[in-house]
């Protein structure tokens, strides 16, 4: 049970000093110490591994009580991508399910306190409390509990008239808390109470402060920063006489929040040492698979975040035939040698075992295909029924589905072309030409008729496949044509075209394709029909049905006025307005 105590001091703290960008109370806990110092000591010692870790993320917007207000979406992405971007270079990971938990209460919306903490909370992650910025003044800014009285912290308000604590590196800041972090300057600011001041030269800095060596002694810089500079424009002496020279960047430190930028080593493995010796951290840990998206030559693939007594079987879940390697039981990783750089999408699955029961199924995406753009421009295809306009080069991307017909002009494009390997296999291409980070042809004639449509996975007999190889990378891109019926069949019109001499309009279809680079014999076969209408009096004047190639008709005694005539080949018709 959280101690009501605390949350006494902190609602205190909130209202009593606007000026702070954090009201979270400093304050060691001895026992909590000793552990994490332990722990400090078999890291240095090398009894611990590189591990990664990824913890569990909960998002909390207020909102005034008719739902509107507070902080947008992209303002929450915006917040999560700074955390991990700040804390992600340290093997550090925050992991967000998407979704927000709105709190609807005006009271709260604009008088924020941890007791926001007692709503939606979790055990197995951190809780994240967004505030508006149009918050009252006094309660600006951030605070977060001791991290083992509940992982729970609030953000928002404005710093000042232009800049917004949401989304700022302000959240590191009180992540920072989270994770056993104090203020650089606790024990030397008296305001900030307990401790013991640091010394400028270092020589009490493992006990007095943050109990942090390779931070600065630092007075309190109280934001009074240059954000161009990074110099503080005060002075001042600890109690040697010796000249304060704090560090301005420093996450944990009171300075501007455009400065804040860094963690020093000693914080990054104190943080490391708390999540792998804190009960209340081991909680939120989320296990999943480290290793990279394209594996190249002999790559490791491990479990991380992973709670003691695990072991791992490692899989595909499709048919990859790269054989996997699995480690010691006791590592829970594998090894995938890949050296042929064949095309890979695929899952690789861990099945983690704890006493011969399944306790976690883990998957990570296998994917080698490199992104690519590129342009398809249709040439004019009169053939048989079928009759489609050239057309200006269209832009697609990789992934992308669309038809194409006979005779279209492909262009694809990446800068992983440059001295890769590509090659094409199926049905051949015509004018292949490949040049620095393009790759150009046209189709060839491949089933009377139909189009072609692109996809990026399923080759089919009488498709053409184009493998675009990076031997350096080991990247292989895929990307398959196959034939397929029409997208959009009511777009595809009989090609009819009208003549007149003397008394007789002679209507012919084309039998011969229009890309001579493609041409090939038509096939005539097939009825079609034509229809002649008045349209001022609606009457039929000609109607008639033929398998040949043209259709002549006698219009010696109809009379003057214009006339449309209807042309019907299956399912598909057009239509020709002519005047007499």
């Amino acid at each position: 049970m959280k101690r009501l105590v605390f949350f006494i001091l902190l609602l205190k703290c909130m209202t009593c000093n606007a000026q702070k960008f954090c009201h979270t109370p400093q304050f060691i806990d001895v026992s909590r110490n000793r552990s994490l110092e332990s722990r400090l000591r078999q890291m240095r010692s090398g009894e611990t591994t590189n591990s990664k870790y990824k913890l569990r993320v909960y998002m909390h917007v207020l909102r005034k009580s008719d739902g509107t207000g507070g902080h947008s979406y992209q303002d929450v992405q915006s917040t999560l991508n700074i955390l991990n971007s700040d804390f992600n270079p340290h093997g550090i990971y925050f992991a967000w399910n998407g979704t927000i938990d709105y709190i609807d209460n005006t009271n709260s919306y604009y008088y924020p306190t941890t007791l926001l903490f007692y709503i939606n909370n979790h055990f197995n992650g951190i809780d994240i409390y967004l505030t508006p910025d149009d918050v009252e003044d006094d309660y600006e800014g951030g605070a977060a509990h001791y991290p083992w009285d509940g992982l729970e912290l609030l953000l928002g308000g404005m710093f000042s008239e232009t800049l917004s604590y949401v989304p700022s590196h302000v959240i590191t800041h009180e992540v920072g808390h989270l994770l056993y972090l104090l203020h650089t300057h606790y024990g030397t600011d008296t305001n900030e109470g307990g401790g013991c001041q640091e010394l400028v030269d270092g020589s009490n800095s493992d006990c007095c402060g943050d109990c942090i060596e390779d931070t600065p002694a630092d007075p309190n810089l109280k934001f009074d920063v240059d954000t161009l500079t990074y110099q503080w424009r005060k002075s001042g002496y600890d109690q040697n006489g010796d000249p304060y020279a704090p560090d301005t960047r420093q996450f944990m430190s009171y300075t501007h929040p455009r400065c804040l930028e860094h963690f020093s080593q000693l914080q990054v493995e104190r943080m490391r040492a708390a999540i792998e010796s804190q009960s209340e951290l081991q909680a939120v840990l989320m296990p999943f698979v480290d290793g990279p998206n394209v594996p190249c030559g002999e790559e490791t693939y491990k479990v991380e975040s992973l709670p003691n007594d695990c072991y791992t079987v490692w899989s595909w879940k499709g048919d990859t035939s790269l054989p996997i390697v699995q480690g010691p039981s006791s590592a829970n990783q594998c090894t995938i040698t890949n050296s042929t750089h064949p095309y890979i999408n695929d899952t690789l699955v861990a099945t983690v075992y704890k006493n011969g029961n399944v306790v976690h199924t883990l998957e990570k995406a296998i994917n080698t295909g490199c992104n690519f753009s590129g342009t398809y421009q249709q040439a004019a295809h009169n053939y048989n029924t079928w009759n489609f306009a050239g057309q200006t080069a269209t832009s697609f991307y990789d992934g992308d589905t669309f038809g194409v017909y006979k005779g279209t002009k492909i262009t694809l494009r990446s800068n992983k072309f440059l001295g890769a390997t590509i090659t094409h296999s199926g049905a051949s291409p015509f004018n292949w030409t490949h040049s620095g980070d393009s790759v150009t042809f046209n189709f060839r004639y491949f089933q009377p008729g139909n189009p072609i449509l692109q996809s990026r996975d399923h080759p089919i007999a009488g498709s053409m496949t184009v493998d675009v190889i990076d031997n350096n990378t080991c990247e292989h891109s895929r990307f398959t044509i196959v034939g397929h019926d029409p997208i959009n069949p009511v777009a595809s019109v009989p090609n009819i075209q009208m003549s007149r001499q003397g008394q007789y309009l002679t209507f012919s279809r084309s039998t011969e394709d229009t890309d001579a680079s493609m041409a090939q014999e038509a096939n005539t076969n097939g009825e079609w029909t034509l229809t002649i209408t008045n349209l001022a009096t609606g009457q039929t004047l000609y109607q008639g049905g033929t398998d040949a190639n043209k259709q002549d008709v006698n219009v010696r005694d109809w009379p003057a006025g214009i006339y449309v005539a209807t042309i019907q080949m299956g399912n598909y018709s057009t239509n020709i307005k002519f005047k007499l």
